[in-house]
C-alpha cells in the first residue's frame, strides 16, 4: 500500500483516463459536460488527497520517482492547469461534436506524461514521462478534423519532437555511459567523486539540455511553438504552454543543480545564451503579430527566458523565484488562452483586431484579459509583478546583474505588445456597422476564468502565504 500511496496522483490520473474510455464504449455517451466534469470533479479530488495525506519520504517506486514537496509542489500546480484547461475546454470540444471521450482523455494523459516528467528520479522514467506527454500533444494538435492547419501542425510537432528526442535521448545515454547508472540519486553521489572537467559529460549534459529547450521552446530551438499554437485547438495550445513548460523546467531544475552542479561552469552560459536570446526574440518579433495565439506564442518563448534565470541563480531563492512566477504564469498564461479559446468560440477569430469591442461586447472577458496581460507583462498589482521581482533579484545575487537589466528591459518592451491588445478591446472604436451583439460564455469557461482572475490578483497583493509555501518546497531541491 506504501507504493500505491506514493504514486497515488499518477494512478489516479491513468483510472481516469481509462474510465472514460470504458464509460464511452459501455454507455456510448458522447456528452462533452459528462466527461469534463468528471475530469474536473476527480482532478480537484486527486489534488485534495494529496493535500491532507502528503506522500513520505524523498523517493519511490525504485527510487525511480521523487516524492519530495518539490515534486509534489509541480504534481499541484499541474492539476491546477489540467482542471481549468478542461473546464473551458468542454464548450469546446463540444462545439467540435465528436470523439468528446478521446479528447478528455488524452488531455489526461497528457497530464500523466506531464507529473511523471516533472517528478522523474531517473533517466528511463524521464523519458517515459516526456513520450507519453509528447505523443499525446501531437494526437491532440492534429485532432480537429479536415483541418489542414491542424493536420500540418501535428505533423510538424511529430517531426520536430522526434529530432529534440532524439537528441535527449543521445545526451542520456551519454551520461548513463559516464556514471553507469540511471538513477538520479546515484548520480548525485557519485558526481563529486571525479573532480576533472570530462568533455563526455559535457556533450551528454549540453545535448540533454537543448532537448529541454526544445520542449520549453526556447531560443534557438522554438521554431515550431509560433505555428504549432496557431493550429491547435486554443485549449490544447493553452494546456502545452503552460503545463508542459512547468514539467520541463522542474525536472532541468532538478539536473542542473542536483546532479551536475559541478558543471556550473559549463551550463551556466548556456542557460544565459538561452535565457536572453527567448527573452529578446521572443518579446522583439511578438510586436509584429496580429493574431492573439501567434503573439501569445511569442510572448511564452519570453517568458520561458525569465523562468531560466531562476535556474541560472543556482540557489534556494532563485528556486523559490522560479516556482513562485510558474504559478503566476500559470493562472495569467492559461487564463489568457481561456479568454482566446472563449472568443473563438463565437467570433471564430483570433485577430487582434477583432478585439474591437470585447470591452462592450463581453465586459468580464475584456476585464479578465486585462488582468492576464498585465500580469504577463509584469506590471503591479498582479502576480506577474512579484514573480519577475523575485527572478530579477535573485539573478542579480548571483552576479549576472547585465542579464537581468537586458530582461528588466525585455519586460518594460512586452508590455507595449500587451496594451495593443488592450487598446483594442478598449480605446478603438468599431466601425460603423460592425457586430455589436453580446458575446456569451459556458460556465466551465466563466469559472475557470473567475478562479485565474482570482489567483493572478491574489499572488499580487497577498504574496506572503505563496512566498512561504514555495521557499519551503524549494528547500526540499536546493539548501
Amino acid at each position: 500500500m506504501g507504493l500505491l500511496a506514493n504514486i497515488f496522483p499518477e494512478l489516479s490520473v491513468v483510472v481516469l483516463a481509462i474510465v472514460m474510455i470504458v464509460v464511452k464504449l459501455v454507455t456510448g455517451c458522447n456528452q462533452a459536460k459528462v466527461y469534463g466534469g468528471l475530469s474536473v470533479v476527480w482532478l480537484a479530488a486527486t489534488i485534495a488527497v494529496m493535500v491532507l495525506n502528503p506522500a513520505e519520504g524523498i523517493l519511490t517506486w525504485g527510487r525511480m520517482l521523487y516524492i519530495d514537496t518539490y515534486a509534489n509542489y509541480f504534481r499541484v500546480i499541474i492539476l491546477i492547469s489540467a482542471i481549468l484547461v478542461q473546464l473551458a475546454a468542454i464548450s469546446y470540444v463540444d462545439k467540435l461534436g465528436y470523439r468528446k471521450a478521446e479528447c478528455f482523455a488524452l488531455l489526461n494523459f497528457c497530464l500523466l506524461g506531464m507529473m511523471v516528467f516533472a517528478a522523474a528520479g531517473d533517466l528511463i522514467t524521464m523519458y517515459l514521462g516526456l513520450e507519453v506527454m509528447t505523443m499525446s500533444f501531437i494526437v491532440l494538435i492534429a485532432f480537429v478534423r479536415h483541418d489542414n492547419l491542424a493536420t500540418e501542425g501535428g505533423l510538424k510537432y511529430l517531426i520536430l519532437s522526434a529530432m529534440s528526442s532524439a537528441v535527449m535521448l543521445y545526451g542520456m545515454s551519454v551520461v548513463y555511459g559516464y556514471f553507469g547508472t540511471t538513477v538520479f540519486a546515484d548520480m548525485a553521489v557519485g558526481g563529486g567523486q571525479e573532480s576533472r572537467l570530462s568533455a563526455f559529460l559535457v556533450m551528454g549534459i549540453v545535448m540533454i539540455m537543448a532537448g529541454f529547450a526544445f520542449k520549453v521552446s526556447a531560443v534557438p530551438f522554438h521554431m515550431w511553438a509560433p505555428d504549432i499554437y496557431q493550429a491547435a485547438p486554443t485549449p490544447v495550445a493553452g494546456f502545452l504552454a503552460v503545463g508542459s513548460k512547468a514539467a520541463a523546467l522542474a525536472l532541468l531544475a532538478r539536473m542542473l543543480l542536483i546532479l551536475f552542479p559541478d558543471y556550473q561552469a559549463v551550463w551556466a552560459p548556456v542557460l544565459v545564451a538561452f535565457a536572453l536570446l527567448s527573452v529578446i526574440f521572443g518579446n522583439l518579433v511578438a510586436i509584429a503579430q496580429k493574431d492573439v495565439k501567434r503573439m501569445l506564442a511569442y510572448s511564452s518563448i519570453a517568458q520561458v527566458g525569465y523562468l531560466l534565470l531562476g535556474i541560472l541563480a543556482a540557489s534556494h531563492f532563485g528556486t523559490m523565484a522560479m516556482m513562485y512566477y510558474i504559478t503566476a504564469y500559470v493562472f495569467a498564461n492559461t487564463g489568457a488562452f481561456i479568454v482566446v479559446s472563449a472568443w473563438e468560440e463565437k467570433e471564430n477569430t483570433t485577430w487582434r483586431d477583432d478585439y474591437i469591442g470585447m470591452s462592450s461586447r463581453s465586459p468580464f472577458l475584456a476585464a479578465a484579459m486585462f488582468v492576464f496581460l498585465v500580469s504577463l507583462g509584469g506590471l503591479p498589482p498582479m502576480g506577474g509583478f512579484i514573480g519577475k521581482f523575485l527572478l530579477f533579484t535573485a539573478t542579480i545575487q548571483a552576479e549576472y546583474l547585465l542579464v537581468a537589466l537586458i530582461a528588466l528591459l525585455m519586460s518594460m518592451i512586452s508590455v507595449y505588445y500587451y496594451f495593443l491588445v488592450v487598446k483594442a478591446m478598449y480605446v478603438t472604436k468599431p466601425a460603423d456597422g460592425a457586430n455589436l451583439q453580446h458575446v456569451s460564455m459556458s460556465n466551465g469557461i466563466f469559472i475557470a476564468l473567475v478562479v485565474c482572475v482570482v489567483m493572478s490578483v491574489v499572488l499580487g497583493l497577498f504574496f506572503g502565504p505563496a512566498m512561504t509555501l514555495t521557499m519551503t518546497d524549494a528547500g526540499s531541491l536546493i539548501m
